[in-house]
């Protein structure tokens, strides 16, 4: 799941409306039926999404709406491993590599993961 700013989608939904709509004007008043009428849809489809999108929930509380995972992974690994609750995927081994610019040599470090890296899902702190 990815939150998104509806108003500005909305805003921008209405923006390509106008735009479809002035094409189509002019369309119409040079005779180009067909073209007009393929805008015409175009329109249609672009009011179903805005009507779409304005009747969405709002999410009030980020944290409760984005979901959560935990690292099931067994915590007497010999390795760092990460295992997905949501989604099941099994990481094993992961480093985060960063160069050092004074030595130009290789930095690798354990990497937490915040969100899954295959479903998204948020890891829950602590896990």
């Amino acid at each position: 799941m990815r939150l998104i700013d509806a108003d500005i989608t909305i805003k921008e939904l209405n923006d390509k409306i106008a735009k479809l709509d002035a094409k189509q004007q002019i369309y119409m008043e040079n005779g180009l039926t067909s073209i007009a009428d393929s805008m015409a849809r175009k329109i249609e489809l672009c009011i179903e999404c805005r009507e779409l999108l304005e009747h969405q929930p709002t999410a009030y509380d980020v944290d409760k709406v984005v979901e959560q995972c935990e690292n099931v992974a067994e915590k007497y690994a010999d390795c760092d491993e990460f295992v997905c609750s949501k989604c099941g995927i099994h990481l094993g081994e992961w480093v985060e590599v960063s160069i050092d610019e004074d030595y130009d040599d290789e930095i690798h470090s354990e990497y937490v993961f915040k969100y899954c890296p295959n479903c998204g899902a948020k890891i829950k702190a602590g896990d």
